[in-house]
């Protein structure tokens, strides 16, 4: 099945697994393989469209070593944007949460707090 399918099969299982959020699905594929990218702002979290577009990846890998073959494979990639307002709000619950109230912390702390900041910005939706 060429991208541009699979793109159209995208936007209609989003559409209706997600009928209030926008989505921008794009095919950007060469001449051997497809390069789908779903991008959207805020709204839902990254890890519910990324499980619902996986099923749309269709990539060969050989036996043997479990290289990539090369042609034909179809890649699908979810990337969401988060506003800076949205990623502050949880930045600072994560900040009051922990007691690490200084945005000014030792690094490994900070390293902590925005390794936390990532992953619950990842299961959060934004109205």
């Amino acid at each position: 099945m060429r991208g541009t399918e699979v793109a159209k099969l995208i936007r209609k299982e989003l559409k209706g697994t997600f009928p209030k959020q926008k989505f921008s699905v794009r095919n950007r594929g060469g001449s051997m393989s497809d390069a789908i990218h779903v991008s959207w702002m805020d709204g839902v979290a990254l890890d519910p469209v990324r499980t619902k577009v996986r099923k749309f990846s269709r990539v060969d890998h050989d036996d043997v070593i479990g290289e990539i073959l090369g042609g034909g494979n179809t890649f699908v990639f979810a990337e969401r944007e988060v506003s800076e307002a949205n990623k502050k709000k949880i930045e600072a619950k994560i900040r009051k949460k922990s007691g690490f109230s200084s945005a000014f912390s030792d690094w490994e702390r900070e390293r902590i707090i925005q390794q936390r900041v990532w992953e619950k910005l990842n299961q959060t939706s934004f109205k």
